[in-house]
């Protein structure tokens, strides 16, 4: 199986445009590292369903996935919360990111603070 990474952050109370870029640059840096994304804006669901309805959506994607990448002001989001405690308590890697750093937690605390360029590198080392 792929590795695969669920992209989490902010949605709700953002201006809609705004929080599809920045899942966009998430998801095509790790496109281009190869690696498989699952983007909850691409959960199937139109944009009106419920908070709970795009949630059960969102939830199913990320326990396909292997990792998780919290983006900025992630915290601020009750969604994103729910799904990094989801992530955090089934052992999966986290990834927290800034403009420039990405920062790694695993369920084996192997913890890397690493620029974009180096991920690759450090997913070879948490897969081995």
């Amino acid at each position: 199986m792929k590795y695969k990474v669920y992209i989490s952050g902010a949605i709700t109370g953002r201006n809609l445009e705004d929080a599809r870029a920045d899942f966009a640059a998430a998801e095509t840096l790790w496109n281009t590292l190869g690696i498989d994304v699952a983007n909850p804006l691409k959960n199937g669901l139109p944009s009106s369903a419920s908070w709970n309805e795009h949630m059960k959506a969102d939830t199913a994607m990320l326990w396909d996935c292997d990792a998780i990448h919290l983006l900025p002001g992630w915290e601020l989001s009750r969604g994103a919360r729910v799904e990094y405690a989801i992530a955090r308590e089934s052992g999966m890697s986290i990834f927290f990111s800034n403009a420039d750093l990405v920062t790694i937690k695993t369920f084996d605390h192997i913890n890397a603070v690493c620029r974009r360029e180096q991920i690759v590198r450090v997913l070879q080392i948490i897969q081995a």
